[in-house]
């Protein structure tokens, strides 16, 4: 799973940033097919919106799942070369600042928008439900959420083993293709570090740090009911996302008003931390 994140949404973003995000979403996906080596064409695509845009899972294998009425899975989109009909999700935390039908109008426009001029693909959307967050996540079975939890850092109570964290970023910082150099003076940029240094134990712990500081700072900001914008729900944490890939698949998008910030112990990379778990 692919997970491109932004700063959570409110009811006044412009719609500019909206149709800027798009473009960034389709241009993200070519992106991650060059990556991949796989044409990710010719299999599902699963998009996911979070903050506006979250390129998410291919449909994986999993037990059987009993959905709501409104909700079944869809079948794989026809590709050729007519249009592309996908289906849509809209899911609401109730909590946070809404999106209004306006914006997801413009996202939803933006993006045929810029899948025809960038990957020669004509899309179209079918008309957009809305679900609750609560009644779109009741469809993946307990099961799915086992194995992730060893890899979620409880941040949120202050239980984050650093050691391992660090470790991880050690490993992150290990894989990195571009020059030490170079991302190191991108990151110090980002933190405020005036002294620019390639030592990779000294980056490890400020990763570390930078990204759980970020998702403190997340902490104290209030949501629409007044209530901490990040709660006691597993509905800000990555690998809870990552989960609806493991079950059949009811849309081919989701667009969420969910803010998506969270640490784990496992596949941590540079740009999250700098921007404190987003």
């Amino acid at each position: 799973m692919t997970l491109v994140s932004q700063s959570a949404p409110f009811s006044n973003t412009p719609q500019h940033s909206i149709i800027e995000s798009a473009q960034s979403f389709v241009k993200l996906l070519i992106k991650g097919i060059y990556i991949s080596g796989d044409s990710t064409l010719t299999r599902r695509l699963r998009l996911v919106g979070v903050m506006l845009v979250m390129l998410a899972s291919i449909a994986g294998c999993g037990e059987r799942v009993v959905y709501p009425v409104s909700m079944v899975p869809v079948a794989l989109p026809k590709l050729g070369d007519g249009v592309i009909q996908l289906s849509a999700a809209h899911v609401v935390n109730p909590r946070l600042e809404k999106f209004s039908a306006a914006q997801i109008s413009a996202f939803l426009e933006a993006v045929r928008i810029a899948s025809k001029s960038q990957l020669g693909l004509e899309i179209e959307f079918d008309p957009v439900e809305t679900f609750s967050i609560d009644e779109y996540f009741k469809t993946i079975p307990a099961s799915k959420h086992t194995w992730r939890k060893k890899f979620i850092v409880d941040f949120k109570r202050g239980g984050v083993d650093r050691p391992r964290l660090e470790a991880a970023y050690e490993l992150a910082i290990s894989e990195q293709v571009a020059p030490l150099k170079d991302w190191a003076e991108f990151a110090a940029r980002e933190i405020g570090l005036v002294k620019v240094d390639t030592d990779p134990g000294e980056w490890k712990r400020r990763l570390a740090k930078s990204h759980i500081d970020g998702l403190a700072l997340l902490m104290k900001m209030k949501a629409a009911d007044g209530k901490p914008v990040i709660d006691d729900s597993p509905y800000n944490e990555h690998l809870f996302w990552n989960a609806l890939g493991e079950r059949e698949q009811t849309h081919d998008l989701i667009i969420t008003n969910q803010l998506v910030a969270s640490v784990e112990y496992s596949g941590v990379d540079i740009h999250p931390a700098l921007r404190g778990g987003l």
